[in-house]
């Protein structure tokens, strides 16, 4: 449905401005070419708001998956996701068993085949972050690995803590 306009000789002429898509022609909607996917978008609901450009946040937010990433962490920020990968690789296939010792400490018995490959992981973990210690202790038969941080990590150790528990139960 196209709006009118008048010139000064007093003619109806269309306005150029709108124009009815076939789609939204079913549904009385016009669509505006100076905003055109943003009106779209609040009509439809697309996640903007107030019929802006502006992201809807949803109702509850929610932390991403690297949202428990401390700011002492040195490693950068893309190659986050791969360590949380080879994490949680560790997880699903050499984690036997895990115990929380004290609010600052972990202690996880590993597969020990898996030993080198974790000996190596926390290494790399520990010169990013420099806030974890990682003690292995190894008798030939079982590999244990104790994970400890200052009482202001407590948090970090547990989002890693549940991560390994989701981990074990995959």
């Amino acid at each position: 449905m196209a709006a009118l306009a008048r010139p000064a000789d007093g003619r109806p002429v269309p306005r150029r401005d709108r124009t009815s898509l076939p789609g939204l022609a079913v549904l009385g909607l016009t669509w505006l070419h100076t905003r055109g996917s943003a009106l779209l978008g609040c009509v439809f609901g697309w996640g903007l708001a107030s019929c802006t450009w502006v992201r809807v946040y949803r109702r509850v937010m929610t932390i991403d998956e690297q949202g428990w990433v401390p700011e002492a962490c040195t490693l950068p920020t893309v190659e986050r996701p791969l360590r949380l990968a080879e994490f949680d690789d560790l997880f699903a296939t050499a984690l036997r068993d895990q115990r929380r010792l004290s609010p600052t400490t972990l202690r996880w018995r590993l597969d020990p085949v898996a030993e080198p490959t974790a000996r190596d992981l926390t290494d790399r973990e520990n010169s990013c972050c420099s806030f974890f210690s990682f003690t292995f202790v190894s008798d030939g038969e079982r590999v244990r690995l104790d994970v400890g941080v200052p009482v202001a990590y407590v948090d970090v150790l547990d989002a890693l803590a549940e991560r390994a528990a989701a981990g074990m139960a995959a």
